[in-house]
């Protein structure tokens, strides 16, 4: 015959699960390390809010620990993943220039080769701001079918550029007849 289950009424000797045990320690190492600097350990100071939020994380990781692997993997939607798919974690944004210049040259069919100048910041203030240089196919003639492949350029340059990252401008360069 099978033994009932109850909730324990006593507590584990895990201090990770103890909020008052991790913020009373908390309190106790701020004022060591902060000594005179740092006197009002209240609730209303940001400090001591910012502390309380640290041990509630650690208390709901320490108990989400004792979980078994299945209950973490089980996701009772169909239509969703339990865990993030590797190109929403994993990202491989272009880096380098010339992980740039490789992603319009391979996505901007018109572009023959392409080069970026970053501007100095002795001439603008910005750090992160581009000079684009296009050579451009032949049979790309007319102004309007310039500026596509104009904005088609500046479309996959701003999709995968980096925080802080812009063009300043972009030039067409001339073909020598």
């Amino acid at each position: 015959m099978e033994e009932p289950l109850f909730i324990e009424d006593k507590s584990k000797d895990n201090k990770a699960l103890d909020y008052k045990f991790l913020r009373s320690q908390g309190i106790h190492f701020i004022q060591e390390l902060a000594g005179g600097f740092w006197t009002d350990f209240n609730e209303h100071d940001p400090g001591v809010t910012i502390l309380e939020q640290v041990c509630y994380a650690i208390t709901d990781l320490a108990y989400r620990t004792d979980f078994k692997i299945q209950d973490h993997l089980f996701n009772a939607k169909d239509d969703d993943q339990a865990f993030l798919l590797p190109h929403q974690i994993l990202p491989c944004n272009a880096i380098t220039l010339t992980d740039f210049r490789k992603l319009i040259i391979d996505n901007v069919f018109e572009v023959k080769n392409v080069w970026f100048d970053p501007v100095r910041s002795e001439i603008n203030s910005l750090n992160g701001l581009y000079r684009i240089l296009l050579d451009i196919d032949k049979g790309v003639r007319l102004n309007k079918d310039k500026q596509e492949v104009i904005e088609k350029v500046k479309n996959v340059f701003c999709a995968n550029r980096n925080m802080c990252e812009d063009i300043e401008e972009i030039h067409v360069l001339k073909h020598m007849s």
